[in-house]
């Protein structure tokens, strides 16, 4: 039995026939697109299917505020995750963005779960302890409270469905190791198919993004994680048409931001701390991008623009203009490095990152989807993050007023 089930929900989406699966590829920018649409799952994909290439991510492009924009339609000032980690006070280390809780306004998975529909997440960023279907939370238990992982998990999922996850394909898994996680993850999809137990499936993958920041997107081994990746678009695709027929894929796979060479590495932290000793500014560092503060020093921001490895410096204006936000209190100053430089600590091995400027040239992602009601052999030559969210809504049928931008032109309903 599947916890988290809205009360009054139907069990069933009378809507449509068969399921809407939505991959995230975490890291799936656009030279990285270009190598995947060459492989046998992609490649069937677009030709049944829309592709809208150079997808404009969100600033700062970071994979949580990235996931909740992809759900809400909205810009991270305005859904209100601003960063991967949550800082506010009483926050430890571990403590990211985890929860729905954090995420201002609707999301199209409530929106669907509302309709009807049986709403399922697979460690998609900012959903534990969501009340949807079935529910396997990304959280990571933090040692130094004494937290325990499965108990974690447990607590913030639906229980059923993680307890049959374990039974059925536990020896997959080694840890939150890559490649193995993505597989697991994919085989419970895949499962959950099977047994028609979701009409929207939301499912995120990591290998790429994982396998960059260790050694870089232009490392000859991110080939073989592009053929991993293929493959398990390929085993979703063939799990709807074991149970829907070849007419029954509906299918969206999709990126949140790219990634960069990081080969200039700056230690923010440790600079600012030996530029002012006597009051050394607060710094959070995001690989491509860095929060300061916690106050408006004009001496600071002449300093952080004077780095050869920043880009621009933003203040609460300009953050407001280009509608992100602070992360809590005290952050009045977002860094963006140039490309090819990453804020990081001195012992952190960093190949690859993002959190730049989204508006970088070439640093984009994509938006693919196949199935009835999108424009078969249709190319879209840009877009928008933000218009994912009521592009997916339209696919389910349902109305999402909340999203500022219209859908993209890929639609055929």
């Amino acid at each position: 039995m599947l916890r988290n089930r809205t009360p009054g929900c139907p069990r069933r989406c009378r809507r449509r026939g068969s399921p809407l699966v939505v991959v995230s590829v975490d890291g799936l920018g656009m030279p990285l697109f270009q190598r995947l649409r060459q492989l046998p799952a992609l490649a069937a994909m677009e030709a049944n299917g829309a592709t809208v290439e150079d997808v404009v991510s969100v600033l700062p492009s970071l994979t949580y505020p990235a996931h909740a924009t992809l759900l809400t339609g909205l810009s991270p000032r305005d859904h209100g995750v601003v960063d991967n980690l949550l800082h506010s006070p009483g926050a430890g280390p571990w403590d990211w963005n985890w929860h729905r809780s954090r995420i201002r306004g609707d999301t199209v998975a409530d929106a669907a779960q509302r309709a009807g529909c049986r709403v399922g997440a697979l460690l998609w960023p900012g959903l534990a302890g969501a009340r949807l279907s079935a529910v396997f939370p990304e959280i990571m238990a933090d040692p130094a409270r004494g937290e325990n992982q499965v108990w974690l998990v447990l607590r913030n999922g639906s229980p059923g469905l993680v307890l049959r996850a374990e039974w059925r394909f536990g020896r997959i898994r080694r840890g939150s190791r890559q490649p193995e996680l993505d597989d697991y993850i994919t085989a419970l999809a895949c499962d959950l198919l099977r047994r028609r137990r979701v009409d929207l499936l939301l499912l995120h993958l990591v290998d790429l993004d994982d396998f960059q920041h260790g050694r870089g997107p232009d490392d000859p081994g991110i080939g073989d994680g592009l053929v991993r990746m293929d493959r398990r678009i390929g085993r979703i695709r063939d799990a709807l048409r074991e149970t829907h027929g070849p007419g029954g894929i509906r299918l969206v796979v999709l990126g949140d931001h790219a990634q960069l060479p990081a080969t200039d590495r700056l230690d923010l932290s440790a600079c600012l701390r030996a530029r002012f000793p006597s009051d050394p500014p607060r710094v959070l560092m995001d690989g491509g991008c860095a929060y300061v503060g916690p106050r408006e020093d004009a001496e600071w921001r002449r300093y952080l623009e004077s780095l050869p490895q920043a880009a621009r410096v933003l203040g609460p204006d300009e953050m407001a203009r280009e509608s992100t936000g602070q992360p809590g209190d005290g952050f009045p100053f977002l860094v963006m490095a140039r490309p090819g430089a990453a804020f990081a600590p001195a012992d952190e091995t960093v190949g690859g990152t993002h959190g730049y400027d989204p508006g970088i040239p070439g640093y984009t992602t994509v938006f693919c989807a196949e199935g009835p009601g999108v424009r078969p052999g249709v190319r879209v030559p840009g877009g928008d993050l933000r218009q994912a969210a009521p592009t997916l809504a339209a696919l389910l049928g349902i109305p999402f007023p909340q999203a500022p931008l219209s859908p993209f032109p890929i639609l055929d309903l």
